[in-house]
């Protein structure tokens, strides 16, 4: 019996928009498609995270609780009374990462989160972040998990870059916000992507600057999936799930989880059907 292929889950950044990634990972979780490998960029590190510290996992019902806590005035907590001085001290950030240490410390409740590394996960992960000095992609995979998480989830100007041996790294979704090229460096060859961002057409013109805003990761952030995949098209299995109806979210809206959650279900179920249906 030939030996399976290596399955990799690749979830992409998007900021709040990665609420999808949750269903969509209710959606293999319910036909019992596991992972081998994690790769995870920025916001999709975070629900990486989650499934490999729960590998027996037959819902997401705890991560989806998690994202409901999730609200602008926890991650302004803190953060209000020093938002100008930082402005006016031309710091390099606006917001402390506070929250996301919270957040992260809701996943290992009783582990200290100082001490947790990528061995003590149950299944591998692997983290994208940006060295913004060097400009280069680095993806880690081993030592301590904490400033890595930090480091792919330092959205530029807005969280503090991380040091990490001497090198500043922000968000991973810059440079590479698929993660399809880091799955394919392990060794998987049935690829399950998870991508939050829709570079379709558009059918009205966009009226204000969060919307621009908005439109512009998506265009940026889905070329990155595209690139890759068109890449390695013949080296492996991709199996792509995204949604246009995901493109009517914000990237900073956090009211929006619930119908992103079962947009990106919906999406996936259609993604898994259609690839059944041409018998793979």
């Amino acid at each position: 019996m030939a030996e399976q292929p290596q399955t990799a889950f690749v979830l992409s950044g998007g900021g709040a928009l990665g609420a999808a990634e949750v269903g969509m990972l209710r959606a293999l979780l319910e036909r019992d498609i596991r992972p081998d490998i994690l790769i995870g960029t920025s916001i999709g590190a975070w629900n990486a995270l989650w499934v490999a510290t729960h590998p027996h996992a037959t819902d997401v019902t705890p991560l989806v609780a998690l994202w409901k806590s999730a609200s602008l005035r926890l991650f302004l907590r803190g953060n209000t009374l020093s938002f100008v001085p930082r402005l006016l001290q031309r710091q390099n950030y606006l917001l402390s990462n506070a929250a996301i240490r919270r957040m992260l410390g809701q996943i290992f409740p009783e582990r200290d989160l100082e001490d947790l590394t990528f061995a003590d996960l149950a299944i591998p992960l692997r983290v994208n972040a940006t060295d913004i000095m060097a400009g280069a992609l680095r993806t880690f995979d081993s030592g301590l998990l904490l400033p890595a998480m930090l480091a792919t989830c330092a959205i530029p100007g807005v969280f503090p870059p991380i040091m990490i041996d001497g090198q500043q790294y922000v968000d991973g979704g810059i440079l590479d916000n698929g993660g399809v090229s880091v799955a394919m460096a392990t060794g998987a060859r049935r690829i399950y992507v998870m991508s939050v961002a829709y570079g379709g057409v558009l059918t009205q013109p966009i009226s204000t600057v969060r919307g621009l805003l908005d439109r512009s990761f998506h265009l940026i952030a889905s070329r990155h999936v595209r690139q890759a995949i068109e890449r390695y098209e013949g080296q492996a299995e991709f199996i792509v799930i995204e949604d246009e109806r995901i493109n009517e979210g914000s990237f900073m809206g956090l009211r929006q989880t619930e119908r992103l959650i079962e947009a990106g279900y919906e999406a996936a179920v259609r993604a898994l059907d259609e690839h059944a249906q041409l018998g793979r």
